[in-house]
């Protein structure tokens, strides 16, 4: 609970990194197995299942929505060594994750740029947020695989547009959509742009397609050069953690107002 993960854009290593909640660097990972590249890693989302936590890697950045297809890759989440729990130590480290399972997935209306993913658990599937349309478009895949394949090729469902505050393309501010998370009790959604934070609540029965088309909650973000991912604490609703791109990178921690 008290670890967060985060990753480099494209061209890096394939690489992910565990922080402390006060932003130190705890540890890194690289990801191993055939194919494995970083062409545009641009989000990456947590969650439970049978008492395993597991991280999904999505490279998914397409600015130039030119990609036939793009892929997630699936690893348990690493162990850290006991000493670099949580705790300042003067040696970071460093390990190599093999890659459990790889998804090559295509969007059934052609290639969009996306930058912003998240995993429902209990459905055990994947959504996705557009950064560039006019309306942002929500999408599902499912995270079923077979035991006897190692990557499996699907067509995502689309869901419909989203609702979210729109800015004027003129003033050359699109309040694009660049982290999503939800929140571990699976109440609410977690969707940042560049400068403002939005919460959707889900109520009891309630699908993530119908809790996204509500009107969010709208939350102020720090003034961090580029906010380029964010989830939820652990063990709290009511906090989240954004993390910003470019160096030095920064992160901060907002502590929500109760709904």
């Amino acid at each position: 609970p008290d670890v967060l993960w985060t990753l480099n854009d494209s061209g890096s290593d394939a690489s992910i990194f565990a922080l402390s909640t006060q932003g130190e660097l705890l540890a890194t990972a690289t990801l191993t197995g055939s194919g494995v590249i970083n062409q545009d890693w641009e989000d990456m989302a947590s969650f439970t299942q049978g008492n395993k936590h597991f991280l999904l890697i999505g490279d998914v950045g397409d600015n130039f929505a030119w990609r036939p297809n793009i892929t997630f890759y699936l690893i348990e989440e690493p162990a850290l060594p006991a000493q670099a729990d949580t705790a300042i130590t003067p040696k970071v480290a460093a390990s190599k994750t093999p890659v459990m399972h790889t998804y090559r997935v295509r969007l059934p209306n052609g290639p969009r740029d996306i930058e912003a993913i998240a995993v429902d658990a209990t459905e055990n599937a994947v959504y996705l947020v557009t950064k560039r349309d006019n309306q942002p478009m929500l999408y599902r895949f499912s995270l079923a695989q077979s035991k006897d394949k190692q990557v499996t090729e699907s067509v995502a469902s689309a869901l419909g547009a989203i609702r979210i505050p729109r800015a004027d393309r003129n003033n050359g501010y699109f309040n694009w959509i660049t982290a999503m998370d939800f929140s571990e009790s699976g109440r609410w959604a977690y969707l940042g742009t560049l400068s403002h934070g939005y919460r959707y609540a889900r109520a009891k029965g309630q699908s993530w397609q119908e809790a996204l088309q509500q009107q969010p909650i709208a939350f102020s973000q720090p003034k961090l050069t580029q906010i380029e991912g964010g989830c939820f604490d652990f063990r709290d609703d009511q906090q989240i953690f954004v993390i910003s791109e470019n160096l030095p990178a920064k992160m901060a921690r907002i502590k929500l107002l109760q709904p």
